[in-house]
């Protein structure tokens, strides 16, 4: 629902994906995320590009990377990765052997670095990071999604505790609906 404090809203859908060196080496690493739509990067989340361009979002064989993904996977700008994706649906899952049940290919077009890369919050801010455009997602559909999530740009003089709260009532609210209907 559009709430009139926010001023911009992107998604992003991190995937069940690893990353495959050319010698046939999974990485789990690595987290792999795609925009959900056409705001990331441009009206929300804009990550400081050190080489390149971000990704089109109509391309589903382009991709952004962060230093520590270009360090650790030893990638560039015009380099191929090859990602193996595999079903949200199996608890069994070991991605570091099982086959792919899909495979993507991408070309790094450019090099980020983002505000949760620079002084990392989490253990997921900490990780390299693949980023891919809008066209990733909507192609392969959310039985590869393994979270989703919001960036939310609020307005000039919006307060953020008031916004947080309401959004936590809301996934609060939304969390027991779902519990109590099955």
């Amino acid at each position: 629902a559009h709430r009139p404090e926010v001023q911009a809203l992107s998604v992003v859908v991190g995937l069940v994906a690893v990353p495959v060196a050319s010698d046939g080496r999974r990485d789990i690493d690595v987290l792999v995320a795609a925009a959900g739509d056409t705001h990331y990067g441009a009206d929300v989340e804009r990550p400081k590009l050190l080489a390149g361009r971000m990704f089109h979002p109509d391309r589903q064989d382009e991709a952004v990377i962060d230093q520590a993904a270009a360090r650790h996977l030893h990638l560039r700008i015009g380099s191929t990765v090859t990602l193996y994706l595999f079903p949200n649906s199996d608890p069994q899952l070991d991605p570091t052997r099982d086959p792919p049940s899909r495979r993507l290919s991408a070309r790094v077009v450019g090099i980020i670095v983002t505000r949760d890369s620079v002084v990392p919050l989490t253990a997921l801010d900490a990780q390299p990071h693949i980023l891919l455009g809008p066209a990733v997602p909507a192609a392969v559909g959310s039985t590869y999604f393994a979270f989703d999530g919001a960036y939310v740009r609020l307005r000039q003089g919006a307060s953020v505790t008031a916004f947080s709260d309401r959004a936590h009532a809301l996934i609060y609210r939304k969390v027991h609906e779902v519990a109590n209907t099955g």
